[in-house]
């Protein structure tokens, strides 16, 4: 079995996944297209080979020809080079145990963002195939290599849907191109993921062994899980979208549910959502917990409030116009 680094899923009958450190980590020449002539089998040029039948030398083909020779042997150095300078990122492989042997599901993952009981995981690696690459002839060191490199990272690199079911990772589209900046999460069957790409929501699923993208919803600003009380993400997803008639606030959403129009901010906790709404800029806010299919009403005249990290919620009401600050409250 492989070196275990960590182990990032485990299950009730005894399987898990884990990552293991790469020995045989990927180097810049995985992402260069050799499109230069190979140098093996090259001659050197000599003089004699370019000399006329009256003796003279054709100076000028030779010299052009000598250029060529070690244009390409100083592609062969390059070549070497690139094969030993290593990916300036770390990656690891993923393995499956299913308790009696391991198997290598996935052999170039950067992290494991999140796993479900139904064995799908959601990390982020490197995916080479099919994505453009840099040309040798357009390389003159490894230090070009490596900032021509940093530029189509982003392109290489890609949010993959990982199951001990699929053949191989599945690469999550991003027409955007963005996928450095990947927010998505597992929807409640544990198989599919909603996740953002530009402003426009998707759902990746899986049937077949293939991957298939169906569009949810446009205009979309930002992607929150909805956590149960230990921070566990039960498969729900919030999601916000700025309002029609006042662009300054958000429509909150859940799972496509309207849940709340002209909102203001957005903080998930404990299969909730607190919220703040006000009739307009500058107006008093109340704030809102969204739980169980409804909105109630904690307070008006909230000018702030602050969720401990063992969920309790402290807010400041302002209680007279002239008073300075406000009063502080816990929420039970």
């Amino acid at each position: 079995s492989a070196e275990v680094d960590q182990v990032v899923a485990l299950y009730e009958d005894g399987s898990f996944y884990y990552t293991s450190p790469n020995d045989n980590r990927l180097t810049l020449w995985d992402y260069v297209d050799d499109d230069v002539v190979p140098f093996e089998n090259q001659k050197e040029p000599r003089e004699e080979d370019f000399r006329r039948g009256n003796g003279s030398v054709d100076l000028e083909a030779y010299l052009e020809a000598k250029e060529r020779y070690t244009a390409l042997q100083g592609k062969e150095l390059l070549r070497l080079q690139l094969k030993a300078e290593k990916l300036p990122v770390e990656t690891k492989s993923l393995y499956y145990y299913d308790g009696q042997s391991d198997r290598l599901i996935a052999g170039q993952i950067t992290s494991v963002e999140e796993w479900t009981e139904k064995k799908a995981l959601l990390c982020n690696g490197f995916d080479p195939e099919g994505r453009e690459k840099i040309s040798l002839s357009g390389i003159t060191s490894v230090d070009d290599a490596k900032e021509q490199l940093q530029q189509l990272l982003g392109q290489w690199s890609a949010p993959l849907y990982v199951s001990e079911s699929l053949e191989a990772p599945l690469a999550i589209p991003m027409e955007s191109g963005a996928s450095s900046s990947f927010q998505g999460y597992f929807t409640e069957d544990g198989e599919s993921v909603a996740y953002l790409d530009g402003d426009t929501l998707f759902r990746f699923s899986v049937g077949n062994g293939e991957g298939k993208t169906e569009m949810i919803d446009q205009g979309v600003k930002e992607l929150q899980p909805l956590l149960t009380q230990n921070g566990k993400k039960t498969g729900k997803n919030y999601y916000t979208k700025a309002n029609q008639e006042d662009p300054s606030k958000k429509d909150i959403y859940l799972d496509k549910n309207l849940i709340a129009q002209k909102a203001e901010n957005l903080t998930c906790y404990d299969t909730s959502a607190l919220y703040y709404t006000s009739t307009a800029v500058g107006e008093e806010r109340t704030l809102y917990r969204w739980q169980n299919g409804g909105s109630q009403k904690i307070s008006d005249k909230v000018q702030s409030y602050l969720l401990t990290s063992s969920n309790q919620l402290f807010f400041l009401k302002e209680e007279e116009e002239n008073q300075e600050g406000g009063s502080l409250y816990r929420y039970e």
